[in-house]
């Protein structure tokens, strides 16, 4: 039975780099070899899926390593076995375990033991086949469902904010749909639940799971705006008037460690800002990093700690 906590954690990583290139099935770097681009994306399927995430130098210490020699925190262990989909750190090692087999002795026992195990397993195969002919809907015929997105606070459409759905497949990769302009968007599915997540400018993604019904079809779905990025983009399209005031604004959203990157699409580079230099480009005079369009922003402990964004 696996008993050292450094070789669980070596089975953690194999299944990282398993889940990460079910998105990512180009990539042909094992996880120890990830760059920079690799590590950004992991942190943001991280941040989809369990609203979570680690810092590009957490990744360097723990996960780069051929061989650990020391162990994470606990909290950080449980959050990566949940965006695995185990329960925790506990329970993923639980699952890794050899079970106990038993002794050679008694020929009825052991003629017992056999019966019962394949009895088992055909009874979990056959409910396995059930659920899934239930859950898919084999036997049902495609209905049309509309899902519409509004302000949580206005409660009016959102427009103009591009707003993207990952519609999401088991065992496949995320199907991207974009919203009309009236900021809807219909499947035809004969699914019983549907998983997506929805994205649009300015304001926080959130992952959506419904159960489907047919005596339902439409739904209007209240998306939160994401006020610090919100500002951000104020500020950067607002003649300072009050540098000072601008400053202080700045300096309370974005944590002291926050790694910013600027997007470069037509040179493919990427820029990065600590949270003083972001902050002078923001506030300086006749700055050259204005109108910016933030691309995606993650939070720890209410305050921005990871930030991508593009110039206009």
């Amino acid at each position: 039975m696996i008993t050292k906590e450094t070789e669980y954690l070596s089975l953690l990583k194999d299944e990282l780099d398993k889940k990460y290139k079910e998105t990512y099935p180009e990539c042909s770097l094992k996880i120890t070899e990830w760059r920079q681009q690799e590590i950004i994306r992991f942190q943001k399927l991280m941040q989809d899926v369990v609203k979570g995430r680690i810092s590009e130098k957490w990744f360097y210490t723990h996960i780069k390593p051929e061989q650990n020699t020391k162990m994470p925190r606990i909290d950080t262990l449980n959050l990566l076995a949940e965006f695995l989909g185990y329960e925790n750190w506990v329970n993923f090692k639980n699952q890794k375990g050899h079970f106990k087999r038993y002794k050679p002795g008694d020929k009825k026992k052991t003629g017992f033991i056999y019966k019962y195990r394949i009895t088992l397993i055909l009874l979990i195969i056959i409910m396995t086949a059930i659920s899934i002919a239930y859950s898919t809907g084999i036997f049902s015929k495609n209905e049309t469902y509309e899902f519409c997105f509004v302000d949580a606070d206005t409660k009016e459409p959102i427009e103009n904010s591009g707003v993207e759905i990952s519609l999401l497949h088991e065992n496949q990769s995320p199907e991207i749909i974009n919203c009309n302009e009236n900021a809807c968007f219909n499947i035809e599915t004969k699914n019983k639940k549907i998983t997506f997540t929805v994205k649009a400018q300015y304001y926080k993604t959130d992952t959506i799971t419904r159960y489907l019904n047919k005596k339902n079809k439409k739904e209007v779905i209240k998306l939160k705006l994401d006020d610090y990025a919100f500002m951000i983009h104020v500020i950067s399209t607002s003649t300072i008037s009050d540098r000072q005031k601008q400053r202080d604004r700045l300096n309370k959203m974005i944590a002291g460690d926050a790694e910013i990157y600027q997007i470069d699409k037509k040179e493919r580079g990427i820029e990065i800002y600590n949270k003083d230099e972001f902050i002078d480009k923001m506030t300086i005079p006749l700055s050259s990093l204005k109108n910016i369009e933030i691309i995606e922003v993650t939070y720890i402990n209410g305050k921005i700690a990871m930030m991508r964004f593009m110039q206009n």
